[in-house]
């Protein structure tokens, strides 16, 4: 999150999508995946796909190198989440997997947060909410689609 306020959302989520070629190297390691080298070639081109459809010379885009790496550590450890998401749908179901990982997510984060959080929700419950629903949808999707798969 801290990544899109270093740069423009175009050239940052660019570097999002490059957790697929991480996932080359987290996803053996980690849950054990057979890759196969049309795959691999694949996943490579597409990754590289993405950073050169956002790279164009003729426009000059100001991004910070700090939002860029951000980005990229980003998109590692969403590779490494995916790969441990995969080991949570297999040992449970899709829905119970997402909720406790977003729970206990929240009770780590919570002693460490900056600012007080009810006072900022009260404030702007909408976008929380709107958030939330979203990133709901998302995980539930996720996890549904990696218990298929």
């Amino acid at each position: 999150m801290s990544a899109l306020s270093y740069g423009d959302l175009s050239v940052i989520s660019a570097f999002y999508s490059l957790s697929p070629v991480f996932l080359l190297i987290t996803s053996p390691l980690i849950t054990g995946d057979k890759l196969s080298t049309q795959g691999i070639l694949g996943v490579i081109l597409v990754g590289a796909g993405a950073i050169i459809f956002v790279i164009n010379p003729s426009k000059k885009i100001e991004v910070r190198l700090r939002g860029i790496l951000l980005a990229i550590g980003a998109a590692f450890f969403f590779s490494i989440n995916s790969c441990f998401d995969r080991l949570a749908v297999q040992e449970s179901s899709a829905l119970l997997s997402g909720f406790s990982m977003t729970l206990v997510s929240g009770l780590i984060l919570l002693p460490v947060a900056r600012e007080p959080i009810l006072p900022v929700f009260r404030i702007s419950h909408q976008h929380f909410l709107k958030r939330g629903l979203l990133e709901m949808i998302f995980m539930a999707s996720k996890l549904f689609a990696l218990s298929y798969l």
